[in-house]
């Protein structure tokens, strides 16, 4: 019994105390094993800084571009800042502070008879603005086309003053060089200082534009559809001048066919039978064609598509123009007229008057256009005077007894 209970005891103790053998760790599904659960912390801390060397050698690129693309955000918006306070200091409405010369009274020298007359009529109305503008002839010594508009930039309306070229001025010349459209062969303050002896005012800013900028405008909206009333064909070498419109109707106008047909005054040998009657009395018909034809071209200019082509629309003004509109007020007077409603903004007119013959101190008969003064005052006193007060006085030459036989056409002037 003794024996058995302690060789029992023994053999317990002995079985107690082996070694037991360390657990492995159980691998749960799906879960990948490492070897590099076992590599030592030093090779682990070496290998880091490894990768992290890596990883910086391979964002340096990407670090350049950003600064590139930073650099140049920067440069716009530099840029843009540079073009914003250009635009502040610059696009402004148009300076009149100035006063011009003459516009206390007129006293030409060159004129026959030196009336004086008082221009100034006080306090000018706000925001209301005057141009001339003159289209040049072919060698540029004389205006083919001179007009003035009014632009009240408060009521966004536009109306426009067509002084016929064959007007008589009241200046001290003789024969053709007493019409209104000779003195720009003397420069423009000239030109202006004859509209303010008909308009009595002198408009605040000039437009000179030759034939090729309106050409140009017309090209830079991509020409224009509009209707030929009449078969027009003309030839005159000596002028540079053909026009050659052998249909009437619809028809669509690159910029220099436009230019033809503003030039028209009459039909050559051959086709004067084809033009109507309303058409044979002159330089009073051809400026209503134009008139018409102007207030059409202005409509397709303002139109908003025509809004995307304002650069190549200015361009075609500044390289034919010369102005003494600034940049910046030219960008502000095309904002203004983008607001216009051409449907009823616009308004066409022509100086009332009528055409007579005269010598003007020759020995040859010219047509001229004399202004009806009373007629004429209650015009630019609806529509053009920039003053508060109305004007009373033009300085007009006394025309004789209006006649309907005016014009022959003098090709000289």
């Amino acid at each position: 019994m003794k024996i058995f209970g302690g060789g029992g005891s023994r053999h317990n103790k002995s079985t107690n105390s082996k070694p037991t053998a360390k657990k492995a760790n159980k691998v749960k599904p799906n879960q990948q094993t490492s070897d590099f659960s076992y590599v030592p912390n030093q090779m682990k801390n070496a290998k880091s800084v490894k990768n992290t060397k890596v990883a910086k050698k391979q964002k340096k690129p990407k670090s350049i571009v950003t600064k590139i693309l930073i650099f140049i955000a920067v440069l716009i918006a530099l840029t843009i800042a540079a073009g914003g306070v250009w635009l502040a200091m610059n696009v402004r409405k148009p300076d009149i502070s100035q006063p011009h010369q003459n516009d206390t009274t007129i006293n030409d020298p060159e004129n026959g008879d030196n009336p004086i007359i008082n221009l100034n009529q006080g306090d000018r109305i706000d925001d209301f603005f005057t141009f001339a503008v003159c289209a040049t002839d072919i060698d540029g010594t004389r205006t083919d086309n001179i007009m003035v508009v009014a632009f009240d930039t408060n009521k966004h309306t536009v109306n426009v003053m067509n002084i016929p070229r064959d007007t008589m001025s009241n200046v001290n010349k003789t024969g053709a060089n007493k019409k209104i459209n000779a003195a720009y062969a003397r420069g423009i303050e000239q030109t202006k200082k004859q509209i303010a002896q008909v308009m009595g005012f002198t408009p605040d800013k000039y437009i000179v534009v030759d034939f090729n900028g309106i050409a140009d405008i017309v090209d830079a909206i991509g020409g224009i559809d509009y209707e030929i009333p009449f078969p027009m064909m003309y030839s005159d070498p000596t002028q540079d001048l053909e026009i050659h419109f052998p249909k009437a109707g619809m028809q669509h106008l690159d910029g220099e066919q436009v230019v033809e047909f503003l030039r028209w005054r009459k039909n050559g040998p051959g086709y004067t039978n084809l033009v109507p009657d309303e058409y044979l009395n002159g330089d009073e018909t051809r400026i209503a064609k134009q008139q018409e034809f102007l207030v059409y071209l202005a409509k397709q200019v303002l139109t908003p598509a025509n809004a995307f082509k304002f650069k190549d629309i200015a361009d075609a003004v500044f390289n034919n123009v010369k102005t003494d509109i600034t940049a910046g007020e030219m960008i502000w007077l095309a904002g203004q007229a983008f607001q216009i409603d051409t449907s009823s903004g616009i308004k066409m007119f022509t100086l009332p008057g009528y055409s007579s013959m005269s010598t003007a101190g020759t020995s040859t008969s010219l047509s001229f256009y004399f202004v009806n003064e009373s007629e004429a005052l209650n015009l630019i006193n609806l529509y053009f005077n920039p003053y508060a007060q109305p004007i009373r006085y033009l300085d007009l030459v006394s025309g004789p007894t209006k006649s309907s036989s005016s014009s022959k056409d003098d090709d000289e002037d």
